[in-house]
């Protein structure tokens, strides 16, 4: 693992680069444990943290090249990439250089052809141009600047010049407290950008282009074996993630996705004659049985030989470390298990391991198949909904009328048969749930109506919930919706942080670039099927997966443990968000609203709405962090 920081003058100015070049080397010291190096040009000066995970990935001194190469750089076609440069390309030995001999030969679209994670930055310095890449769904992060003066660019917005520590837009404030993402490309920070996953931008003479060079696109599949082909393309994904041979662990918590990797690295160790089995870290909660997945965890970890490691969180506080983590992420962030994973991570860290395997986004990558339903109504076929519908409820947890009779006033026609049909539905259904659905937004009830007019949280709110006329009708069209959404670029950059502290890389099978291809292309009877949701992923993994993991079709709901958490052992911060009346609070929120539905909160946390529960936690981190600024 590794981070990056450049910054490139407009002019040539000569002496300030020396100063900008010894600012960076200090703000990327905590990044490199195993070196910090650095290139300084006439215009132009660019830092290399290298963490001690992976191989090494700058190009800096080289006679007979033109180009200067830094990296956060993950190749996993390294063979279909010296195959394209042919002969004289097998001795390359480092990402690096394999990226700056694709550069070389095609320029920015020889970095389109290599399929792996990264955040790269090419110096050329003929041409005096600045080229930054951002990896196709943007599990390396990478951030910009630019003013009068020179273009900045950074791993992370705190490495950036223009950073100021503990300030942030109150469009972001807005988008945080209103749970949607900010518009693309902006950061928390004032002037400060994301490049976007899957862009690419040149930086010369004084001008800036950004670029996309991807596009997710529905290709449609016709496998004669799709499992098959799945699991091919699964196992190669967990393969490459496994390269080089380090100290690897996974994480599991007996769900489909974590007990996926787990299974298929273990077969891939000891296929391989490993020593060293693989190291596993689970939460489990001994003293709370709807929360404790370890009856799945062990029959997982009964498949094979493993290191396992049980990290008790029966005293779990949700909002201890709140000030540590916060620093860490620059601000209030929305993941509210983040806390969790950062205390894994370190745990995981002391225990030596170096690379953690995780199952974040095998939901988004491979795809429930609900959307079926939804291709099944608008032709008509009512009858065979009838199945799935107990299928998806099992997923949801909510009545199979109520669904039935949603996809029957959405889809259906003036038919005699489906207004009969809608009617005789309506008498059995108990009718709250259309009316909770219908209620105001949570944080429409305690924001004050100037922050939400000042700031456009409304119409923000309805673009990030608005879907197409064929995202509302085609699974596909959804899934791909949620695989481009801005939240998961996001969510890879808040992994970053968290993992690079800890001096631990992370990474993540199911956003293998081959692998979400072929799953958003496969209908949607493939991933639900045989009343089963992504049966796609349990056909391909049935010869591994344990029976009772792969029957599985509910997932743990942890807001009851956030709820009583709250309450039990944080109820002098619920306490204090409320009673400065006049405070920094006050310039966001409905003061006497908020005092109402916390006091409401403490007296039944089990019976608060969970958009409320979240609601809070946000508006308690937020209290933390302003509490802890100046």
């Amino acid at each position: 693992m590794a981070a990056i920081a450049g910054i490139v003058h407009s002019t040539q100015t000569g002496r300030p680069t020396q100063i900008a070049r010894d600012s960076l080397l200090a703000k990327l010291a905590d990044r490199g444990s195993a070196g910090v190096y650095s290139y300084q040009g006439d215009s132009v000066s660019i830092v290399y943290a290298h963490a001690g995970t992976g191989k090494k990935t700058h190009t800096f001194r080289d006679s007979q090249r033109s180009i200067v190469v830094a990296g956060d750089i993950r190749i996993d076609n390294r063979d279909d990439i010296q195959d394209m440069l042919g002969s004289g390309s097998g001795d390359i030995v480092s990402d690096a250089d394999l990226a700056a001999k694709a550069f070389e030969r095609w320029g920015p679209s020889g970095i389109e052809r290599i399929i792996g994670d990264f955040a790269l930055a090419i110096w050329d310095t003929k041409a005096d141009a600045l080229y930054c890449f951002r990896d196709h769904f943007g599990i390396r992060p990478l951030f910009y600047e630019k003013n009068a003066e020179s273009f900045s660019f950074a791993s992370e917005a705190k490495f950036l010049p223009g950073y100021r520590k503990g300030a942030f837009t109150d469009d972001y404030l807005g988008c945080y407290l209103a749970q949607v993402p900010l518009y693309e490309p902006e950061t928390a920070h004032p002037n400060i950008f994301r490049l976007m996953p899957g862009h690419w931008l040149r930086f010369q003479n004084g001008n800036l282009i950004v670029e996309k060079y991807w596009e997710l696109e529905i290709k449609p599949i016709n496998s004669a074996d799709p499992a098959r082909e799945f699991r091919r393309l699964f196992d190669m994904a967990v393969n490459d993630r496994m390269e080089p041979p380090t100290r690897m662990a996974a994480l599991l918590s007996g769900g489909l996705d974590s007990s996926a990797i787990t299974c298929v690295a273990e077969k891939i160790l000891s296929s391989e004659a490993s020593e060293q089995p693989l190291r596993t870290y689970s939460m489990v909660y001994e003293d709370n049985p709807p929360l404790d997945e370890r009856p799945y965890i062990n029959d997982v970890l009964a498949t094979g030989h493993y290191d396992k490691k049980f990290l008790p969180m029966q005293n779990y506080q949700p909002l201890t470390g709140a000030i540590d983590i916060l620093d860490l992420q620059e601000g209030p962030f929305g993941a509210q298990g983040l806390l969790k994973t950062a205390y894994m991570y370190e745990i995981a860290a002391n225990d030596g391991i170096e690379v953690i395997l995780d199952g974040h986004g095998g939901d988004e990558a491979v795809g429930y198949g609900t959307g079926r339903l939804w291709e099944l109504a608008n032709s008509g076929r009512w009858i065979r909904i009838i199945p799935l519908v107990r299928t998806v409820n099992r997923l949801h947890g909510t009545s199979s009328l109520a669904n039935y009779l949603s996809l029957l006033e959405r889809f259906g026609s003036e038919h005699l048969y489906t207004r009969a049909l809608r009617w005789i539905i309506r008498q059995f259904v108990n009718r709250r749930k259309t009316e909770d659905a219908q209620k105001q937004p949570t944080w429409e009830r305690y924001l004050t109506s100037q922050f939400i007019e000042e700031f456009n949280l409304r119409q923000r709110s309805i673009d990030s919930r608005t879907l197409t006329v064929i995202e509302r009708t085609s699974d596909q069209h959804y899934q791909l919706r949620n695989l481009v959404s801005p939240l998961v670029g996001m969510a890879f950059e808040m992994f970053d942080k968290t993992s690079a502290v800890a001096g631990l890389e992370t990474r993540f099978p199911f956003f293998d670039k081959r692998l979400v291809e072929f799953s958003l292309g496969l209908a949607s009877s493939e991933k639900l099927r045989l009343n089963q949701t992504r049966s796609i992923l349990r056909r391909a993994l049935k010869d591994i997966y344990p029976p009772s993991v792969a029957r599985r079709q509910d997932k743990t709901d942890f807001m009851p443990e956030l709820a009583t958490g709250l309450v039990k052992c944080h109820s002098d911060v619920l306490d204090q968000m409320v009673a400065d009346r006049d405070g920094k609070l006050a310039q966001y929120m409905d003061m006497d609203k908020l005092r109402d539905g916390i006091s409401n909160f403490k007296h039944d946390p089990l019976g608060t709405d969970g958009g409320d529960v979240m609601f809070f936690w946000r508006v308690a981190m937020l209290h933390i962090w302003m509490a802890d600024r100046p």
